[in-house]
């Protein structure tokens, strides 16, 4: 009996042992799939490989983690590998997010002065999903990027791409070239050659096409500039070259003097743009009440007791420049100054306002500017670079009080107060959380959440 069972269990493994034979006899493609891909020797063709969006210093997911698919295609061709990442339309914090553009760094950090490259988008598919390709630096575990997901931050933020090269697998090999009978390399050989006579391609030269790279450059520097305060005149005069060098561009028989024109005109009319004298203010010195206000709702900022409740207007013919006063602001146990101060300008971005004055700390304390408008509010980004934030501007207003502005006597004076009072005036603990923005508000629940594990280590021991 105890014979008869061996004999079983022999017989059994002996007949499973054949059907893997024969399996992977009859798929060598299933043989193929199951070896270890050498990703530092890989043929030309396509693969496939899962990936993650990591946090750039710390061994967790990033916070725009789900803006990426989870798997991403290799092409390897003569050498060269290229990755393909799929980002998603996505959630962050309740926010609607996704990729605005992708960095990629060859070395281990994405501190400034890195060699980088911009991965390109494709074209997106029916559900948003876009495509950004870039070439690959190298084959290790981690590739460094910044990357912009767009609101609620809409800035770059350092992250890293863990590669997973476990579940790397091929999903096309490269063909070979093939051969095309109609190519013919040696024209005077074969039936049907022709070497001249009626119908051949040579005798239709073709026209030179005319180089508008150098329009092109001029006219999206400046398709997105508004009026702001330029005189009308002068805007007008400029509306019009600009609208001309777009009729150049979209025409396809422009010629190279039409096109040597148009950058002419449009740089003539650009340099001739005048500032207007906005607030029809005479030169001197005015002090104005300002608040840092929410980006979108109508209230303060959570960051507002960082900006002092009164600004410089300084007027010097059509140079219109504002200063404005801040102080450092405390949250709990943190207490952060802002470190920078971007200001909306009038081409559809955000120009840097420069740092006139620090405290005895070295945190600025005075930030001026080339005021862009006289309306009510101005769009601003400001960073306190908190380290628990990261490196992220958060979108906000400045609500200008100009019906109480007031000329200023003794501009030293009161400048020198000011000064002053940004380096002995601290902000009040207790400042208000208005929902400014999605890190403001992930910062306070940490805060809460450290405050709750003391307390209850506290009351255990």
């Amino acid at each position: 009996m105890v014979k008869s069972k061996r004999g079983s269990r022999t017989l059994a493994i002996a007949v499973i042992a054949a059907m893997i034979m024969s399996l992977f006899a009859a798929f060598p493609g299933f043989a193929r799939a199951q070896e270890t891909l050498d990703k530092d020797n890989l043929k030309d063709g396509t693969y496939e490989v899962s990936v993650a969006l990591w946090n750039e210093t710390k061994d967790q997911a990033s916070m725009a983690a789900s803006t990426i698919g989870e798997t991403a295609t290799i092409e390897v061709k003569e050498g060269t590998a290229s990755m393909t990442i799929q980002a998603l339309k996505a959630k962050i914090m309740g926010f609607d997010a996704q990729l605005q553009g992708m960095k990629v760094f060859e070395g281990t950090s994405t501190a400034e002065g890195q060699n980088n490259t911009e991965a390109v988008a494709g074209e997106a598919d029916e559900n948003g999903t876009t495509p950004y390709t870039f070439t690959m630096p190298h084959m290790d575990e981690y590739i460094y990027v910044s990357v912009n997901p767009g609101k609620p931050m809409n800035a770059w933020m350092g992250a890293r791409i863990k590669v997973n090269w476990n579940t790397l697998k091929l999903i096309e090999e490269a063909t070979e070239p093939g051969t095309d009978p109609g190519d013919q390399t040696n024209p005077g050989e074969g039936e049907g050659t022709e070497t001249g006579g009626e119908g051949t391609d040579q005798e239709k030269p073709e026209t030179p096409s005319v180089d508008k790279s150098g329009l092109q450059s001029a006219y999206d520097a400046v398709a997105a500039m508004t009026q702001g305060n330029y005189t009308a005149d002068s805007w007008a005069d400029f509306v019009s070259a600009r609208d001309a060098a777009k009729a150049i561009l979209d025409n396809k028989d422009a010629t190279a003097d039409q096109v040597t024109k148009a950058i002419k005109d449009l740089q003539t009319a650009k340099d001739a743009l005048a500032y207007d004298n906005i607030l029809n203010l005479a030169d001197g010195t005015y002090k104005v009440p300002v608040k840092l206000w929410h980006e979108t709702k109508d209230q303060a900022s959570m960051a507002a007791s960082s900006v002092l409740p009164e600004a410089m207007i300084t007027v010097s013919g059509k140079d219109i420049k504002m200063n404005i006063y801040t102080q450092p602001m405390t949250m709990g146990t943190i207490t952060a100054s802002l470190q920078t101060l971007k200001v909306e300008n009038g081409t559809g971005g955000y120009t840097d306002a420069d740092i006139v004055g620090r405290s005895s700390s070295g945190d600025p304390n005075e930030f001026s500017f080339a005021l862009p408008h006289a309306k009510e509010y101005i769009n601003v980004l400001v960073n306190p670079k908190v380290a628990i934030m990261g490196n992220t501007d958060i979108g906000a207003r400045l609500k200008v009080d100009y019906s109480s502005i007031a000329k200023v006597e003794n501009a030293e004076s009161d400048i020198n107060a000011n000064a002053t009072a940004t380096a002995t005036t601290t902000a009040t603990p207790n400042s208000p959380k208005t929902g400014d923005e999605a890190p403001m508000a992930l910062l306070a629940t940490l805060m809460l959440l450290s405050g709750g594990i003391g307390v209850y280590a506290y009351r255990k021991r």
